[in-house]
């Protein structure tokens, strides 16, 4: 009797463990370290992804300016207290990855590379035809705030 109901408590336990341990929000994702990160958007399906990333949008979408900056600010405070090792680290993970892609793409059947490509390009759409449905004013804004990272970003690899 006593093992029926400690099975039943572990199977239990093991079971809800993965609703535990999923992040649900933008700032929860946030607060995971890379690996559980990782591990999280790994443990999802292709469309568990999807899903996940248009919900993340809305929410940031629906932040105000004020909560958008704040964010900003965080990042950007984390990102100047790396000590040059972790940069270091960090660089060394971006080219990995970068290099892990050329091997994908080399990797590719001509039919795999030409669907790929036709779904860049129906990003590349996507992103022309926002643009376009902006105001002046926001497209301006949008290009100064892209003007600034990019600045930021190269003043980081001096």
């Amino acid at each position: 009797m006593k093992s029926i109901s400690r099975l039943r408590i572990i199977a239990i336990a093991v079971l809800a463990l993965p609703f535990a341990v999923q992040a649900q929000s933008l700032e929860e994702i946030q607060d995971l370290s890379p690996e559980e990160r990782r591990a999280y958007w790994e443990s999802m399906s292709d469309g568990e992804r999807a899903a996940k990333r248009e919900q993340l949008r809305a929410e940031r979408e629906a932040m105000t300016p004020e909560q958008r900056e704040q964010m900003r600010e965080q990042m950007r405070a984390e990102r100047e207290a790396m000590t040059p090792e972790q940069r270091e680290q960090m660089r060394a993970k971006r080219e990995a990855h970068r290099q892990e892609k050329r091997e994908r793409w080399d990797d590719m059947s001509d039919e795999e590379r030409a669907a790929a490509r036709e779904k860049h390009r129906g990003r590349t759409e996507q992103r022309r035809q926002k643009m376009q449905d902006l105001s002046p004013e926001e497209r301006d804004a949008m290009r100064e705030r892209h003007r600034k990272h990019r600045d930021h970003d190269r003043s980081d690899s001096l």
